[in-house]
């Protein structure tokens, strides 16, 4: 644990002026106990708390490496994996307003962008990163962030919320543009995935569903654009539970997804098990094989 210093004026039992040895601190006389992270440790970038996600972004000619610090409520990005060392600081933070500042944001907070245990992340063809702001109900895309000026890599798109100050799940029931990553009882791990034409693809964990939003709608650059069709749902107003561990037609709260060279879907549901779609998935489309039962 860090030491801490606390300088006090000299009445007997006033707050604290100043704290020496935590730069989390921000007390103020009205509020004297407020940190920017609920740890006492200090937090710089170089540490992470339970990462979930992982993007690798190629578009500049080498690796840019993106992690989801779920836990510090925060991604971590690396300008080139290539030449990074044991204990290398992030060259850049997203969702927070510097390196040690950890606390959950976004909706009903100071930083209505900020983020609340990331998980999933996908960058596209040119650099534009989508993050499973999964405490938040939503994703967001920051475009481009290591070619902005620093201190301005903000999202410029929300999917899954009416704008970027709203965070309920589902707010106005299942629909093509709602997500429910989180609805308080628990918090879900949201894969994202993109396809080889452009298209996002979103676990959409709470609605037992994985959503495709089209490159069209995505460039665009709408807010809270519609989905086109859900995998394992019959329509986008439904999120159904399977019958059993062998239906190949329903999803149960899906979790990691990826493609592979051929264009198939692979989900990796919370039944313990991994459904495989073919090239070219659609709506309705039932799971060519399943993978983790006999």
């Amino acid at each position: 644990m860090s030491l801490q210093t606390c300088i006090y004026g000299q009445a007997l039992f006033v707050k604290p002026i100043k704290v020496l040895g935590d730069p989390h601190f921000i007390g103020t006389a009205n509020n004297p106990l407020a940190f920017s992270s609920p740890g006492p440790n200090l937090v710089e970038g170089k540490e992470f708390s339970a990462p979930q996600g992982i993007a690798v972004d190629t578009s500049a000619g080498f690796p840019v490496l993106y992690v989801a610090d779920t836990f510090n409520n925060r991604v971590l990005g690396f300008k080139n994996a290539t030449q990074m060392v044991t204990g290398a600081k992030a060259d850049i933070v997203l969702g927070q307003q510097d390196f040690y500042s950890t606390n959950a944001a976004g909706p009903g907070t100071t930083a209505s962008t900020g983020l609340s245990a990331p998980t999933g992340l996908v960058t596209d063809a040119v650099g534009n990163l989508y993050v499973a702001d999964t405490g938040n109900n939503r994703i967001l895309r920051y475009p481009k962030p290591f070619s902005q000026p620093a201190g301005y890599q903000y999202p410029d798109m929300v999917i899954g919320q009416p704008n970027f100050t709203t965070g309920t799940a589902n707010p106005t029931g299942v629909k093509p543009n709602s997500l429910q990553l989180n609805n308080g009882s628990y918090l879900g791990r949201s894969g994202l995935a993109m396809d080889a034409g452009g298209n996002l693809f979103v676990a959409d964990i709470g609605n037992n569903r994985v959503l495709r939003y089209a490159a069209s709608r995505l460039n665009s650059g709408t807010n809270n654009p519609n989905a086109d069709f859900a995998v394992g749902q019959q329509d986008l107003i439904s999120s159904s539970q399977p019958t059993s561990r062998i239906d190949k037609t329903t999803l149960f709260r899906p979790t990691g997804i990826g493609f592979d060279a051929a264009g198939r879907l692979y989900v990796g549901d919370s039944a313990n098990r991994v459904l495989v779609y073919g090239s070219g998935v659609g709506a309705n489309t039932s799971a060519l094989r399943i993978l983790g039962i006999p």
